[in-house]
């Protein structure tokens, strides 16, 4: 009987130690990256994905997965596992929240993220969708400032008609300008929108979109 009972401590050790390593909320997996300092700037084009820990579908974090290059048609993240979410940033802020971001996408081409403010337990308080990539395309992208702005970049496609990225990887000519909108994260942790800049009106190469990240807009011929 002795032996009958070590065996059984032995396997509820064994359980507890996988039913903990198997822990995918959103404040174990905020517990697994270390903090970033600001000012930040997402990756540059072209690189891999970064780093993060896989986390489950928060149903406070929703994740658009565009089939499009204006971010028209697209469907829910949370209704396909090949999209499921890595939490690969965090940043303590001044009132005790933490600024995160969510990487939808896995390792399939589409790639949408989304920042999130929480509180130390993972309770989302707000979201902003930061960063859509398609095919490795930057169609938005973000930074941070030491003064903790956020700053969306976006290209705003002039064409009324629907531009399905596979349609672009051959280069083609497009139309287009960069909208740079800045957002600051209030005392209470919500993106509150201050400010909007849109550059020129440009054609180019739908495969400077590849090569170039938004907050380039000398790249693309635009100014602001």
């Amino acid at each position: 009987m002795k032996y009958v009972n070590s065996f059984l401590i032995v396997i509820f050790v064994l359980i507890s130690s996988v039913t903990y390593a198997q822990d995918y909320s959103l404040k174990f997996g905020l517990s697994q990256i270390p903090f970033t300092n600001l000012p930040y700037k997402d990756r540059y084009l072209p690189g891999g994905r970064t780093d993060g820990y896989i986390i489950d579908f928060d149903p406070n974090i929703e994740g658009k997965m565009y089939e499009d290059l204006q971010c028209k048609q697209y469907s829910l993240a949370k209704n396909n596992l090949d999209f499921i979410p890595q939490v690969y940033l965090k940043v303590k802020l001044p009132n005790g929240l933490y600024l995160g971001a969510l990487s939808f996408g896995g390792c399939t081409e589409y790639r949408t993220d989304v920042l999130f403010v929480s509180d130390t337990n993972g309770n989302v308080k707000n979201t902003l969708e930061c960063c859509v990539l398609n095919g490795d395309f930057a169609v938005k992208q973000y930074e941070m400032k030491s003064t903790e702005e956020v700053i969306i970049y976006q290209m705003i496609f002039e064409s009324s008609d629907l531009m399905p990225y596979t349609k672009y990887y051959k280069s083609k000519p497009v139309k287009a300008y960069i909208r740079k909108t800045t957002f600051q994260i209030s005392a209470d942790g919500k993106f509150i929108k201050t400010g909007e800049q849109n550059t020129n009106v440009s054609t180019f190469q739908s495969s400077l979109l590849q090569e170039h990240n938004l907050w380039e807009p000398e790249a693309f011929n635009m100014n602001y």
